[in-house]
């Protein structure tokens, strides 16, 4: 269950301040995975690359970077 305004976002533009300079652009892109079971709160933000497991409950304003284990909070 996804509440209002939560963000998937599957890529992403990372850059640092020698990058910009010489148009230098560090893309992230991978796909999203989220399992059964699982509350997202609203205005979450979900990076790319991430896998949500079964059974986790995601806190509104959240910004998930990195893959959440089974049944976490």
């Amino acid at each position: 269950m996804c509440a209002p305004k939560v963000c998937l976002i599957t890529n992403t533009n990372a850059y640092n301040l020698p990058q910009q300079f010489t148009n230098e652009i560090n893309s992230q892109a991978g796909p999203i995975i989220i399992g059964t079971n699982v509350w997202i709160g609203a205005g979450a933000i979900i990076a790319p690359n991430v896998t949500i497991e079964d059974g986790c409950i995601i806190a509104a304003g959240s910004m998930i970077y990195q893959d959440i284990p089974a049944n976490s909070l």
